[in-house]
């Protein structure tokens, strides 16, 4: 269903095998990526913010690290940078700068929006 809504264009989508496996074919592929001290770093505040305070950091950065590895090593949609997308490494990034920066190389393609 995923691929026929991406054959009528216009659409933006997410995900670990989206550039890959999904829309292979897409005219702009963005390899969204951060360390994995940095998606801890990130995890932690988000489940701070939700009153969770008994979490380890550096076990978070490790359980991070053991799902990325089990992704990228999976026989079915290994998680893995499609060829032709441009990796964006958001460390130090506010979503403001990372939206900035996508919209950017969106506009890069000469498209309109």
């Amino acid at each position: 269903m995923q691929q026929q809504w991406g054959e009528q264009g216009g659409l933006i989508a997410e995900g670990r095998d989206i550039g890959t496996n999904v829309f292979p074919h897409a005219e702009l592929k963005i390899f969204l990526t951060a360390t994995a001290s940095e998606r801890a770093r990130r995890r932690l505040q988000d489940l701070q913010a939700q009153g969770i305070n008994n979490i380890d950091l550096k076990q978070l950065e490790q359980d991070i690290q053991r799902r990325d590895e089990q992704d990228s090593n999976r026989a079915i949609s290994p998680l893995k940078k499609a060829d032709d997308a441009i990796e964006l490494i958001t460390d130090n990034l506010s979503i403001d700068e990372v939206i900035d920066k996508i919209a950017q190389l969106y506009r890069q393609l000469g498209a309109s929006y």
